[in-house]
């Protein structure tokens, strides 16, 4: 009667424990039940690396296609919505045109036996060569007399000084201000709405690993952390200051932040 009772508790914690993981088991067989609560997921593809909410640089004028997977499905129907069409245009296969500078968000949407899936990448497009001859080489980086900031990622403060440029006062006359940036291969990017003003002198192409630029095709704020030696073809920006820190404290950061930049007291 005892062992009866043990038995029975045993299977009673095992169903239980069956039910809460979703996994009941068969004989030799195994059945996993997917419960209604779990979230749809899609699966992103290109060049083979895993795009699904990340970021995605490609030089302008060059082509590329997603390519889509729901885990556990082997038939689904497709569909690409481009953000901005001007700058980035999808076909129904899911290539994509990087048509000019910019940034722009491709939402995939598949549906399987009535249910949706989505998932999402921003692509930035990157000029393809220079396109004037305007003030090439990197900046100098000698700073006399500038001003002292902080940027904050979350917890993380990152220490600054910007220049006495045109574009880095203007930037100064915002502050606190608050910008939202992305990780990218080379640098954190984000997008200032309210264009800074520039002197044509003061563009160049390139950057010094640690620069804070300002690219004046789109507007972009950027904290450029790697890429020096290939970034020549890269332009035309302002640079309007350097970080004090290690390279090493910025490259440790991951993903988007809203970085409040304020005067360091």
């Amino acid at each position: 009667m005892k062992k009866r009772i043990l038995i029975r508790k045993v299977i009673s914690v095992f169903l239980i424990a069956s039910l809460l993981t979703g996994t009941v088991f068969t004989g030799n067989l195994s059945v996993i039940s997917v419960a209604s609560s779990a979230k749809n997921r899609i699966c992103l593809k290109i060049n083979n690396r895993n795009v699904t909410k990340k970021h995605f640089s490609v030089k302008e004028g060059k082509k590329k296609r997603i390519k889509v997977t729901v885990p556990k499905q082997k038939k689904a129907k497709i569909t690409f919505r481009p953000e901005k069409k001007s700058i980035v245009s999808v076909s129904k296969t899911g290539m994509f045109t990087a048509k000019r500078e910019g940034i722009a968000k491709i939402t995939a949407i598949a549906k399987v036996k009535g249910k949706t899936y989505k998932g999402w990448v921003n692509i930035r497009v990157i000029p393809s060569k220079k396109k004037n001859a305007m003030a090439a080489g990197m900046p100098a980086r000698v700073i006399k007399n500038g001003t002292k900031i902080n940027m904050h990622f979350g917890n993380t403060v990152i220490p600054g000084v910007l220049n006495n440029s045109v574009t880095a006062k203007a930037l100064i006359k915002k502050l606190p201000y608050t910008v939202h940036v992305e990780r990218y291969s080379y640098d954190f990017c984000g997008i200032i709405p309210k264009k800074l003003p520039y002197k044509k002198n003061a563009l160049h192409y390139g950057w010094l690993d640690g620069d804070i630029d300002y690219a004046i095709s789109a507007s972009y704020f950027t904290i450029l952390h790697s890429g020096e030696k290939d970034s020549e073809e890269y332009g035309p920006r302002v640079n309007i200051g350097v970080i004090t820190c290690k390279l090493a404290k910025i490259r440790s950061l991951k993903g988007d932040y809203d970085v409040l930049i304020e005067l360091a007291a």
